[in-house]
C-alpha cells in the first residue's frame, strides 16, 4: 500500500543501491537494475499486473541501464504497457 509517487522514490534508491553495492564489490564489473513498477486495480488481477508490471520491465531493459518503467492503469476503452 504505497503510494506510486513514494514506491518510484523507493524503486530508484534500490537502483542506485545495487549499482552501489556492485561497484564495492567487484570493481571493474557493472550492474545495473531495471524496473517495473506497478499499482494494482481492483478490477483487474494479480496475475495481469504482474504480466503488465513484467512488461514495463522489459521495457526498461531496452530504454537502458538502470531504468525504471511505470505500468500505465488502463481506461475502459484504453491500453496501458
Amino acid at each position: 500500500n504505497t503510494p506510486e509517487p513514494e514506491a518510484f522514490l523507493l524503486a530508484q534508491r534500490l537502483t542506485d543501491a545495487v549499482r552501489q553495492a556492485a561497484a564495492r564489490e567487484s570493481g571493474d564489473i557493472g550492474v545495473s537494475c531495471s524496473q517495473g513498477l506497478g499499482a494494482i486495480d481492483s478490477k483487474r488481477s494479480a496475475t495481469d499486473l504482474l504480466a503488465r508490471v513484467d512488461r514495463a520491465m522489459y521495457k526498461s531493459k531496452r530504454d537502458g541501464k538502470g531504468k525504471i518503467s511505470r505500468v500505465k492503469l488502463r481506461s475502459v476503452s484504453g491500453s496501458g504497457v
